[in-house]
C-alpha cells in the first residue's frame, strides 16, 4: 500500500507529526489473530493510520494481540507474541506477513490442543529459518513453556520451528519441575541454534544467565554456559564475522565463532558496574549499537541508553533518555541504519493530537539527530520494535494504536529519508487538510 500524500505538508519544532489519517473500506481479514487493511479512500474511522508518510504497508491487528518481537523476512515479516484464550490465560501465536501491501499470509494461535503446550506460555522472539540458497522455509521462536498451569507453572526455556504455515515441525524445551528458566533471544548458530536466557534451580539456587544450543532437529546439546552476564542474557546478535554480541545484564559480551569472549562493557564505579543492555546489533561497518537501561552512580534510575562502540569495544559515543515523570521521549527499541546511523523508535508523551504518539528518531553515525517523526491519532499510541531491512532503505516498526479505547498492534513498513516536511492530517478524521 502507498502513501497518499493529499495535505498540506506541516512542519512543527523541526519534528514531523502525522495524526488522524486517511483511512478506507477495503478489508483484508485473516483468520483469528489480525483483521482490516485497506487501500486508498476514507470509510473507515479504524483504519486512520495507515497513510504516514514514506509508507509501503501498514497492519492493524486485533486488540487481544500482545507484540513481543518483529523480524523481517525475505517475503515480509514475522510478528510472535501473546493472546488470552481463556481471558485468565496466555498462548503464544505467530503472524506471518507478505510484502506490500502487507497481506497476511497466516496465523496461528497456538493452544493446549496442540503439542502438549501449556497456558501461560510465551513466544519472546523469532528468527526467519532459511535454506542454504536464502529461500524462507520457515521460522524459530524462542520462549517460556509453562508445561504446569495453575499458580505453580514451571517455565521452562523453550524452542519452536515452524513450516511456512506455520504448523509446529517440533518443539522442544530445558527444564524439570526443579529447573526452571526462560530463553529471551535465538540466533541461527550453523545448522544449529544458540538460545540465550536464564535459568535457576527450585532448591535454593539463584537465576543466573544461560546460553545452550539445539540442533536443526531440536535436539537440546550437551554445550551450554551459565552464569553469562549475571541473571539474564537479554538478546544475541550475529556479527559479519561469524561471531556475536550478547546483550546481557551486566553488559554487552563479544564472542567469536567458537563462542570464545574477546571484549566486555563495563561501567566502573557505577552499581552495578555495567548496563543492563536489552539488544545489540552490528550495524554494516562493524560498529555495534546497544540499547538498554543505564547503570547509575548515584541512586537506582530507569533511564534508557543508546550507545556506539568499535567492533573493538570501545565506547564511541551515548545518548541517555530519562524515564522520569515529565520525560517527552522514550526509547524502546533501536536498528541499525545502512549508512552507519541507527533507528530509534518508542513513544513520545507530548503528541500533536492529544495523547503519546509513536515516535521514530534517526541518528547519524556522529550521534546527531537526522530526523524524526511523530506518528498517532488522538489516543495513546507507542512505538515498540523496530527492525531494519537488509539490503534497503526502509525499515519495519511494531507498535500499538489507541482507537475506540481499544489497543490496536499497529505494524509499519516505512522507508527512510524523511528529512523534508511530511505529510501532516487534522485531528478530525473526516476533513484532511
Amino acid at each position: 500500500m502507498k502513501s497518499t500524500r493529499d495535505a498540506a505538508f506541516v512542519a512543527k519544532r523541526s519534528r514531523m507529526f502525522v495524526c488522524g489519517f486517511n483511512s478506507c473500506r477495503a478489508f483484508a481479514c485473516a483468520a483469528g489473530i489480525f483483521l482490516c487493511l485497506c487501500n486508498g479512500a476514507r470509510a473507515d474511522d479504524e483504519t486512520y493510520l495507515l497513510h504516514p508518510p514514506g509508507l509501503e504497508w501498514g497492519l492493524l491487528g486485533n486488540s487481544d494481540f500482545t507484540i513481543h518481537d518483529l523480524a523481517a523476512t525475505p517475503e515480509g515479516a514475522v510478528l510472535v507474541g501473546s493472546v488470552p484464550d481463556p481471558p485468565d490465560e496466555t498462548w503464544p501465536a505467530i503472524v506471518r506477513i507478505a510484502g506490500d501491501p502487507g497481506a497476511i499470509v497466516a496465523s496461528k494461535h497456538y493452544t493446549d490442543s496442540m503439542e502438549e503446550i501449556g497456558p501461560y506460555s510465551y513466544a519472546w522472539e523469532v528468527i526467519p529459518a532459511l535454506s542454504g540458497a536464502g529461500a524462507l522455509e520457515g521460522f524459530v521462536f524462542a520462549g517460556t513453556k509453562n508445561y504446569y498451569s495453575g499458580p505453580w507453572a514451571a517455565p521452562w526455556i523453550w524452542v519452536v520451528k515452524t513450516d511456512l504455515d506455520l504448523d509446529i515441525d517440533w518443539n522442544a524445551h530445558e527444564g524439570t519441575i526443579s529447573e526452571t528458566g526462560w530463553a529471551q533471544g535465538i540466533v541461527a548458530y550453523g545448522s544449529r541454534y544458540l538460545v540465550g536466557g536464564w535459568n535457576a534451580y527450585a532448591a535454593g539456587g539463584g537465576r543466573t544467565g544461560w546460553l545452550g544450543q539445539f540442533d536443526a532437529s531440536g535436539n537440546p546439546l550437551d554445550d551450554y554456559e551459565n552464569g553469562l552476564g549475571g541473571r539474564d542474557i537479554n538478546d544475541i546478535s550475529p556479527t559479519s564475522d561469524g561471531g556475536f554480541v550478547y546483550a546481557t545484564d551486566l553488559g554487552l559480551r563479544r564472542v567469536n565463532s567458537s563462542l570464545e569472549r574477546e571484549w566486555a562493557t563495563s561501567r566502573p564505579g557505577a552499581l552495578p558496574p555495567a548496563d543492563n543492555y536489552f539488544m545489540a546489533r552490528e550495524a554494516p561497518d562493524g560498529h555495534v549499537y546497544a540499547f538498554g537501561k543505564l547503570s547509575d552512580f548515584s541512586e537506582p534510575t530507569d533511564n534508557r541508553i543508546v550507545s556506539k562502540y568499535t567492533s573493538g569495544g570501545a565506547l564511541v559515543w551515548e545518548k541517555v533518555y530519562p524515564l522520569e515523570m515529565g520525560s517527552v521521549e522514550h526509547p524502546r527499541s533501536i536498528a541499525p541504519a545502512g549508512d552507519g546511523g541507527v533507528y530509534i523508535v518508542g513513544i513520545l508523551n507530548e503528541g500533536l493530537c492529544g495523547g503519546a504518539d509513536l515516535w521514530v528518531l534517526k541518528l547519524d553515525a556522529d550521534g546527531s539527530r537526522e530526523w524524526e517523526m511523530s506518528l498517532g491519532g488522538e489516543g495513546d499510541d507507542s512505538g515498540q520494535i523496530i527492525e531494519a531491512v537488509e539490503g534497503e532503505d526502509s525499515f519495519l516498526i511494531a507498535g500499538y494504536a489507541e482507537l475506540e479505547s481499544e489497543r490496536r498492534p499497529w505494524i509499519l513498513k516505512l522507508l527512510d529519508g524523511l528529512e523534508a516536511a511530511n505529510v501532516a492530517f487534522t485531528c478530525d478524521p473526516s476533513s484532511p487538510v
